[in-house]
């Protein structure tokens, strides 16, 4: 039996602009990413009623996830988009929640 996380996944993938912005920046890092493998970031949360709250709990966070995002492409913060407020996020990013997560692993998790 697995251990369920007390935790919920917010799985950011990228959107055609993020990945136009990518190709146009890092071009090798975006041919490496985006040959099929993974090309998202899986964040784990506190658990929120989730049903209710997303966009209120993403418009608390979305600022330093677009910056996380960007800086793994581009850490040149010159390079990154003037405009990166609610509106720039939702066209860039695919979000998603999973309240189901299990830890598959053995050991302690490292932070």
């Amino acid at each position: 039996m697995f251990e369920a996380v007390n935790r919920l996944a917010l799985i950011i993938s990228p959107k055609q602009p993020l990945s136009n912005w990518i190709k146009e920046v890092a071009p090798e890092k975006y041919l490496e990413a985006f040959n099929g493998s993974d090309s998202g970031t899986v964040y784990l949360v506190q658990e929120f009623n989730y049903t209710d709250d997303v966009e209120k709990f993403l418009k608390k966070f979305y600022k330093i996830i677009f910056e996380t995002e960007l800086a793994t492409w581009c850490v040149d913060e010159a390079c990154w988009p003037q405009k990166r407020d609610w509106h720039i996020f939702e066209e860039w990013f695919d979000v998603k929640f999973q309240s189901r997560v299990l830890d598959l692993g053995k050991g302690k998790i490292n932070k």
